[in-house]
């Protein structure tokens, strides 16, 4: 059965070339179902909707993707009153960085049986695999009774690679809000942490006999009681790059042979290190976790140009924008989004991120064309002509544009309505268009 529900959150894991493709729910209604008559190889596109299940790629080097992105297709993992239901995604099998699943919002996981049964790791269970996680949001997953990982949980698993990813508002019983990794190799890139809890240690990450390396992340409002932002027990982390800002009590916390290197980041409370800061990032509204930096912010242009191999941000932004890279997963670029949930007759703050002074014309689309067209200014993303266009403000001095806008009440759920802002006059040297924005009515 599918139902349809709000909430955004996007996972990812990497693939290869795939030869049969399949439909769900076209082919299969569910997505296990679609996986388990699915060959190496094979690429499963999922309708938008919301899909009460729990998947298990059971060891197979398969693409799952949905068709049109998370903001239209949530995986549900279950009952949050169930004390034993499990996490979203499994990956338990072996899988390597050959098994992807691409664009789907994850809720209402838990792990509760502990290893080899299921599991920690309400968001995503890896347990002697390697997978590859792209652009992903894993959010409001839990650990259930036993403990460990909230958002992400990886045990005994080597060449674990995240990149693009936010983990927000997952809950650990123990340790780990938003990630565990317990005897693992983590590489995490681009990604955001934050509003994760632990009820022992380590609200962002709890790192136990392990080694991690992170580059232009960000950690804020993570709360443990030791270890709010990240929680290293024996294991080695490498930071470059990366904020750590408001995690309560403290950023980083050693135990044992915990060991902490960082370079070029952002640090509340200082960190010994080249490059490193302990200056306010000014976050555009940290508190409900929005995270793009504003104009003022220090850590624009701050970080280490040399160490970047990811050519956007964690949204799609180029990520070198100006002379240097900017430390955190947010690259300060001119950028289009919108904050609250897209119900007819209700309104939303949309939010335009850009130089400041600059006017800002708002477009409305019927649909997007493709291909784009190709403008002095990059590319428009909308049929042309544009349902409505109007001036909709100036950027202030941070360097975001909030305005309110009124969700018509004749929008139908599931429809989509693209918008596009021009940020500057037209034929301005500083003047650019920004991304397409879609808003898919709940």
């Amino acid at each position: 059965m599918k139902i349809h529900a709000p909430l955004a959150a996007v996972l990812f894991i990497s693939g290869t070339t795939f030869s049969t493709t399949i439909h769900v729910p076209d082919d299969h209604e569910y997505i296990q179902e679609a996986i388990d008559a699915s060959s190496s190889g094979d690429t499963i596109i999922v309708r938008p909707g919301t899909y009460v299940e729990n998947i298990d790629f059971v060891g197979k080097a398969i693409t799952v993707k949905s068709e049109m992105g998370s903001s239209a297709t949530v995986i549900d993992g279950g009952n949050p009153s169930d004390p034993y239901y499990t996490s979203v995604a499994i990956f338990k099998s072996g899988e390597g960085n050959d098994s992807m699943l691409e664009g789907f919002t994850l809720i209402n996981g838990s792990g509760s049986l502990g290893h080899g049964g299921y599991l920690h790791g309400g968001g995503i269970f890896c347990e002697y695999s390697s997978p590859t996680v792209l652009d992903c949001t894993i959010v409001a997953n839990d650990t259930g009774v036993l403990g460990r990982g909230g958002g992400m949980y990886n045990y005994c698993s080597d060449n674990v690679i995240v990149r693009r990813c936010v983990f927000f508002n997952n809950d650990a019983v123990y340790r780990g809000g938003g990630i565990a990794n317990d005897q693992s190799t983590l590489t995490l890139t681009e990604c955001t942490v934050s509003h994760n809890i632990a009820g022992q240690l380590g609200g962002g990450i709890y790192s136990f006999l392990s080694d991690m390396t992170i580059h232009n992340c960000t950690f804020t409002e993570n709360t443990a009681p030791t270890g709010g932002g990240l929680h290293n027990y024996s294991s080695t982390a490498s930071l470059t790059n990366c904020i750590l800002w408001n995690d309560n009590p403290d950023e980083i916390y050693l135990y044992g042979n915990g060991l902490a290197h960082a370079s070029f980041s952002c640090i509340e409370g200082g960190w010994p290190g080249s490059g490193n800061i302990d200056t306010d990032p000014f976050f555009a509204d940290a508190a409900t976790g929005d995270l793009h930096l504003t104009w003022n912010s220090p850590c624009r242009d701050a970080g280490d140009s040399s160490v970047v191999t990811e050519p956007t941000d964690f949204e799609g932004d180029p990520r070198i924008a100006l002379s240097a890279v900017d430390m955190g997963a947010d690259e300060y670029y001119y950028h289009l989004y919108h904050k609250g949930d897209i119900v007819p007759g209700s309104s939303i703050d949309v939010k335009v991120v850009g130089f400041p002074t600059a006017p800002v014309t708002l477009y409305l689309g019927s649909g997007l064309a493709d291909p784009p067209y190709a403008t002095q200014h990059g590319d428009f993303f909308l049929n042309w002509p544009p349902l409505w266009q109007g001036g909709v403000g100036t950027v202030p001095a941070d360097g975001i544009l909030t305005f309110t806008a009124s969700v018509p009440s004749e929008w139908t759920s599931e429809s989509r309505h693209p918008l596009q802002a021009l940020v500057g006059p037209w034929g301005g040297p500083w003047t650019w268009l920004t991304n397409a924005e879609v808003l898919v009515v709940e």
